[in-house]
């Protein structure tokens, strides 16, 4: 730090220098008491330093309460959520109470899709497809597009009808806040259109009556989703479904509002035929339809 110091008269420079010589020491700290994975970063000028899992780090943030409460809609399997979080399991309780939202103001229509990496070749021109089709119907209605990646979105953007696209406002990078902005604030029905809106996402009343997740959120296979999957086998499906629930509140905001869901995934249909032995909670699986036209 001295070396890096010594020869800085800019703050702003010093402060950054302060930051980074901070998070070396917490990884330092860490890599004495959890596993990490290098990788690096998509322009290859760059790379990262993540933990495999948040078991041993959790004690930062739970040893600073004798009690602490957690709130969320998607836990789902609350061994699972412990272990991922570094909360011993004897020393922790869960409550699951009923969705107060009415069923009928959030369906979740889920089509028949394979959207497995291996038939993408035929079934990608279907999604485009079937994303017209509710662009269409909803045409006057403002929307949210959920993707999993980039790549899926722009494959989407280059290959719907040119009205259809012009409605879409997409959101990534630096300008998210600035995109938002642009879709809360146009009186036309547009589409905010992303791969990372998941979660944190308000869009409340007519901010958005439908919103079109045409895959399963399932998790990159970076070198750490490669690793986590390595020690927890069933952790990747646990993490898509968590995901899912979260991009599926992202329109409905309260008992009064309303949006509907569409689901392309036929993967959905298998996670909701497990029923209570599954992961997806009751009060999501009462909100599910199956499209009849696939």
């Amino acid at each position: 730090k001295a070396l890096l110091t010594d020869h800085l008269v800019d703050p702003e420079v010093e402060g950054v220098v302060e930051t980074l010589v901070q998070r070396i020491g917490l990884a330092a700290w860490a890599n004495n008491v959890e596993d990490f994975v290098l990788e690096k970063d998509n322009d290859g000028r760059g790379f990262s330093l993540r933990p495999v899992t948040a078991g041993s780090l959790g004690g930062l943030f739970f040893n600073r309460a004798e009690r602490v409460l957690l709130m969320s809609g998607t836990i789902l399997d609350f061994d699972a959520f412990c272990r991922s979080v570094g909360i011993p399991r004897d020393e922790a309780a869960f409550v699951s109470v009923p969705c107060t939202f009415p069923a009928k103001n959030r369906p979740v229509i889920v089509g028949d899709l394979d959207m497995s990496q291996k038939a993408r070749g035929t079934s990608w021109p279907k999604m485009v497809d079937a994303v017209v089709k509710i662009l269409r119907y909803h045409e006057n209605d403002k929307g949210l597009l959920l993707t999993p990646s980039n790549t899926m979105l722009e494959y989407l953007r280059e290959r719907l009808p040119p009205d259809l696209a012009s409605r879409l406002v997409i959101m990534y990078g630096r300008d998210r806040e600035e995109k938002f902005q642009k879709h809360a604030m146009s009186k036309a029905p547009t589409v905010l259109a992303a791969s990372g809106a998941w979660e944190g996402m308000d869009l409340a009343g007519d901010l958005s009556r439908f919103q079109i997740l045409p895959q399963l959120p399932r998790p990159q296979l970076t070198p750490q989703v490669r690793a986590r999957m390595n020690l927890e086998g069933s952790w990747y499906n646990w993490r898509t479904m968590c995901r899912l629930l979260q991009g599926t509140g992202r329109s409905v905001r309260s008992e009064k509002d309303f949006a509907v869901t569409y689901c392309l995934d036929r993967d959905l249909r298998k996670e909701w035929a497990r029923g209570d032995k599954g992961l997806l909670p009751a009060w999501f699986r009462e909100a599910v339809h199956y499209s009849k036209g696939g």
